[in-house]
């Protein structure tokens, strides 16, 4: 390999590397923290008819037990606790914001690459450009014309960005697989195929 193409092979390498450790150490360090809270939650409590386990052992099962409490919530949540924080939504200011909350993390447990239907090219921001874009669905337009919803990410970050409605001539269906796609929006395009194909719409 020349020169260039070992630089290039090492970068991609590198990038990759990094793309696969760093969201691996953010979700230990989640998890961890998550631990932790549970833990020292219920081990004031636990501690006191648990006195004979060690620490590591105090921690586990109070970790445990905080997860059992936070399943019978999402039990209850079904039933009398659904109907309370139902009332809670219709209060004045705090129902506003528990909604907000509820949205966003609704939003963030449930979306996933599999909800994106195919990688398409869009122009954006003007007509001589060409963007990567996610199509989700269809919708019917006003005059009664099927519309495909698409979602234009923001690099590197692919869970901001802009819902666009558009005709199907301005829509161009890509051979990208929507995982390749997050790959090339979260590395800013560093992680891209060598070249792309069109495809007829499935």
């Amino acid at each position: 390999m020349s020169d260039n193409r070992v630089i290039r092979h090492i970068r991609s390498r590198l990038i990759s590397g990094v793309l696969i450790l760093i969201p691996l150490g953010v979700t230990v360090f989640v998890l961890r923290l998550i631990f932790s809270m549970l833990s020292a939650t219920a081990m004031p409590v636990i501690g006191q008819f648990a006195r004979n386990l060690s620490p590591y052992a105090l921690s586990v099962v109070s970790a445990a037990m905080m997860l059992f409490v936070i399943y019978l919530t999402g039990v209850a949540g079904k039933n009398l606790l659904g109907r309370l924080f139902g009332v809670v939504k219709r209060l004045p200011v705090i129902g506003k914001v528990y909604a907000a909350v509820e949205q966003v993390v609704d939003t963030i447990v449930n979306t996933s690459p599999s909800n994106y239907e195919a990688v398409v090219m869009v122009s954006f921001p003007h007509s001589q450009s060409r963007a990567l874009a996610f199509m989700t669905g269809t919708i019917a337009g006003p005059d009664g014309g099927m519309l495909y919803r698409v979602f234009l990410p923001t690099a590197p970050n692919p869970t901001s960005g802009f819902l666009l409605f558009l005709p199907e001539s301005e829509v161009a269906f890509t051979d990208i697989s929507v995982d390749d796609g997050i790959k090339l929006i979260v590395s800013g395009g560093m992680l891209s195929p060598s070249r792309y194909n069109r495809r007829p719409p499935r």
